[in-house]
């Protein structure tokens, strides 16, 4: 990692830290009930846990769109390499995390997940928009796309058992390289079902377009907030006949999360750059300035909780366990018992980034 110093955009970091710790409270549940919208729809649906990663994806377009401006919105040497080289980066770490630590069977090593995903989604969006240019043409080919993937959805079907992600997966990975958490062999962060989810980061691309000139027009953000309405009701209508679903990423999941994102970032905007309102916002800032050391680091505290355990009073216990038997379980029987481990993970990783905030120091792969 690298540590750069840059001018933040405030909003869309505390948009970012809000992301980041929705991912950590979804990928982190201790014992116990769970509460619903922080548990995934089994197939189609949507709770707020499943909104947390498409929200990060429109988030990798939105930041690209800053860095493209300060390039000019040119492609050359220097920049591919960098693109390329991040994207890689991204990549690996994300199949690490996945094999670590590294005693397991290799022909059963998953190959994809969910920062290999942010890192093919990055790098298709930066070269598309350095390609395309024209926001006309942008929108255009995430119609294209949106649409063509319907088409495919249609021909191979949008069960658990038959689905072009699948068969893409299948056929390029082959079954054992895959998640086997549906109960069988299917990857929710497929190469295929990559494809509509570059649409959700060329969305987020868009959008810093339409919400800075909707702020210099009106300063009140009413149509960009409207635009996200928009989306979201587009998404319920498609839904009825392409049902919104997560691991398929169906078209209408990218329309409907999209307009959540939109519409959830004009209000912080509007708070915090219309309304100058920012007392509130460090907490997630620490975050949202370094949303994958922190996202990366909750990783590694699942891990490490897993790898390790002690004896306590005859019992075996991980961190974890041992937090929710002495502390967690005789606080509460309710949700928020399995919710606690979360947001003791959350406050370690706050912790941990808090002095790289304070510093103004942004560490990127």
């Amino acid at each position: 990692m690298t540590a750069t110093v840059a001018k933040r955009f405030i909003s869309l970091d505390v948009l970012r830290g809000l992301t980041v710790i929705g991912m950590i409270m979804v990928n982190v549940q201790g014992e116990g009930p769970k509460y619903k919208f922080l548990a995934h729809s089994s197939w189609n649906g949507c709770t707020v846990a499943d909104l947390v990663f498409p929200f990060f994806l429109f988030i990798v377009g939105a930041s690209i769109c800053f860095v493209a401006k300060k390039h000019n919105y040119e492609l050359n040497k220097k920049l591919t390499f960098k693109i390329l080289k991040r994207g890689a980066l991204i990549f690996l770490t994300g199949f690490i995390l996945n094999i670590f630590p590294f005693n397991g069977d290799p022909s059963s090593w998953r190959i994809l997940g969910v920062l290999q995903r942010i890192a093919i989604v990055y790098v298709a969006t930066f070269f598309l928009v350095l390609w395309l240019k024209s926001p006309k043409r942008i929108v255009l080919i995430t119609v294209c796309i949106l649409l063509c993937y319907r088409i495919l959805m249609l021909i191979f079907g949008c069960t658990l058992e038959n689905n072009i992600v699948l068969v893409v997966d299948r056929f390029l990975f082959g079954e054992k390289h895959l998640y086997t958490g549906y109960g069988i062999p299917f990857d929710p962060e497929g190469m295929m079902s990559s494809l509509p989810a570059i649409c959700n980061a060329l969305i987020g691309y868009m959008t810093p377009l339409f919400l800075l000139k909707d702020h210099q027009k009106y300063r009140v953000p009413y149509r960009t907030g409207l635009l996200g309405v928009v989306l979201i009701l587009s998404g319920l209508l498609w839904n009825l006949v392409f049902p919104i679903n997560k691991p398929v990423w169906s078209s209408s999941f990218v329309l409907y999360t999209c307009g959540w994102a939109i519409l959830l970032w004009a209000i912080i905007f509007w708070v915090i750059d219309v309304n100058e309102r920012k007392r509130w916002t460090p907490f997630f800032l620490v975050f949202g300035t370094n949303a994958l050391f922190t996202y990366i680091l909750s990783e590694l505290i699942i891990i490490f909780n897993r790898m390790f355990s002690f004896t306590a009073n005859g019992q075996i216990y991980h961190v974890s366990t041992w937090l929710d038997a002495f502390l967690f379980a005789p606080l509460t029987t309710t949700p928020l018992r399995a919710a606690l481990w979360g947001i003791t993970v959350v406050v370690i990783c706050w912790a941990a980034t808090f002095p790289l905030y304070r510093k103004k120091i942004y560490l990127k792969l």
